[in-house]
């Protein structure tokens, strides 16, 4: 597992600049669970994504509950390799590289956003929960499809409140996402 680089966080943390803050953490890990759905199957796996903008580069692990890597998603130089299956692809555009093993027009950037609760785009709405003021869900656009991004459940990090559970949903597919943990 790579060393995360310690990044200095503002301390000025609210629920009014909650946006405008969590847009300078970029620099963040997370490891957890995912789970695929659609009319057709089910597919889970144990989660492992660190994203490091200072470095440009980027990791993304899926395994199954047995430890057998599934997918492998480097960035490095602006080029993505994925591994999968024992193969190994490389592009500069992940969505493009996604589409065609899963069949799926997957939300990859917009991810980086959403998986921190805050809008992709500015024209993603999102809905606060009545008492804690938290983003309770965002209907988000990424590649001209509209995603609906409902949070479950929150945990606090560093006395800041980030998603412990949230579920994507665009069209026939669900993503679920459990995160046990969150490191900057």
């Amino acid at each position: 597992m790579p060393k995360l680089n310690q990044q200095s966080l503002p301390t000025n943390y609210s629920l009014e600049n909650r946006v405008d803050y969590l847009t300078t953490i970029n620099n963040w890990q997370i490891n957890g669970k995912i789970a695929f759905l659609d009319d057709k199957e089910r597919k889970s796996a144990t989660l492992f994504w660190q994203n490091n903008p200072n470095k440009n580069t980027e990791q993304l692990s899926l395994t199954t509950y047995l430890g057998i890597n599934v997918l492998e998603v480097n960035l490095a130089e602006g080029i993505y390799t994925i591994e999968v299956d024992g193969n190994s692809y490389q592009n500069s555009n992940i969505d493009h590289i996604l589409m065609s093993l899963t069949g799926y027009q997957l939300p990859s950037q917009a991810l980086k956003s959403w998986i921190k609760a805050i809008p992709f785009s500015v024209n993603d709405k999102i809905t606060y929960h009545s008492k804690t003021q938290l983003p309770e869900s965002i209907i988000g656009s990424y590649n001209n499809q509209t995603w609906d991004i409902l949070y479950k459940e929150y945990i606090n990090v560093n006395n800041i409140p980030l998603p412990k559970q949230l579920t994507i949903k665009q069209d026939q597919l669900t993503i679920k996402i459990v995160i046990n943990q969150w490191m900057f």
